[in-house]
């Protein structure tokens, strides 16, 4: 006769990431394949610093248990990860050359501080 104790309970991987990651890494790959002029108006291919500094941000949230981020490509090369409620709009911005900048908004009190 098998113990209950014997049998440890079913819970998830406290160090698996979260589950959303391969969606958003499906994301960046779609983002990382554009080609140049892609809105029309010359934008640049995304770059192969900005595509491995956001895969690394995005391991590293999925591995914190943070809310997933909407990935947009920015028309210098870069790719912009955001997170939006009704409280505050967050962005971060990872730049061609892998430099990273930060914007959190408040659509209560229209404030808006760079970090």
């Amino acid at each position: 006769m098998t113990d209950w104790l014997d049998t440890p309970p079913e819970r998830p991987d406290p160090l698996a990431p979260a589950e959303w990651l391969g969606s958003r890494l499906d994301r960046l790959n779609d983002l990382a394949e554009l080609e140049p002029d892609w809105d029309s108006y010359g934008a640049a291919e995304v770059s192969e610093v900005a595509y491995k500094t956001t895969k690394k941000i995005l391991h590293l949230l999925a591995y914190c248990n943070a809310e997933p981020p909407h990935l947009y490509p920015i028309v210098e090369g870069g790719i912009q990860l955001e997170w939006t409620d009704t409280k505050k709009s967050v962005e971060v911005d990872v730049a061609s050359d892998g430099e990273i900048k930060g914007w959190i908004y408040s659509p209560i009190t229209h404030e808006e501080r760079e970090f």
